[in-house]
């Protein structure tokens, strides 16, 4: 769902696989925050989300409200949760929930009288989306690489990699098993 204009999650409750939610740079504004919460609350699969370029991160609690709100969230953001901060959320929750009623009034306060007034709205345009949706992509390689860098198959899946590279003969498992296998 990134770079797609989404204002408010809507609507995922009956999503009980989903895992994975990637709301990177959309119009997530600090009023619509609870209530998309209170949506992903109901996937239990949901492990990790993304909110970048969303307005409601600007909110210096953003992390530590979604953290308590949708607990069985394990990676925000790309950073995982720790057990201090899941605590830590927890016990903010009921401080961050009444400051943030009080940030939302005052939010769609402010855009009201800029309506009224004929302000135009601030925000991304699409060349400012396009280009930071970009970066986080590029991030996300990263953290990908990274990873395979790390893992425990990094032998097997640098032979399946060359062998890809090097050969258009399609090889089963159990033969890259062998060359693996023999070449170790």
């Amino acid at each position: 769902m990134a770079v797609n204009s989404v204002s408010k999650i809507e609507g995922i409750k009956r999503c009980e696989s989903l895992n994975k939610l990637d709301m990177t740079l959309n119009f997530i504004d600090i009023e619509d925050l609870q209530d998309s919460c209170e949506e992903m609350e109901w996937c239990e699969n949901l492990t990790e989300a993304y909110f970048t370029g969303n307005p409601c991160t600007d909110w210096e609690h953003f992390r530590e409200y979604m953290i308590a709100k949708v607990p069985q969230l394990l990676r925000l953001d790309g950073t995982d949760v720790t057990r201090s901060e899941r605590l830590t959320a927890k016990t903010k929750l009921a401080e961050h929930e009444a400051e943030l009623i009080q940030i939302a009034e005052n939010n769609l306060a402010k855009k009201e009288y800029d309506k009224k007034e004929g302000v135009a709205p601030k925000g991304w345009s699409k060349e400012e989306r396009w280009n930071e949706y970009v970066k986080e992509e590029e991030r996300k390689k990263a953290d990908a690489e990274k990873d395979k860098e790390n893992s425990m198959f990094k032998d097997y899946n640098d032979l399946c990699d060359t062998l890809k590279v090097s050969q258009s003969v399609s090889l089963s498992p159990i033969q890259i098993l062998l060359l693996t296998h023999h070449n170790l």
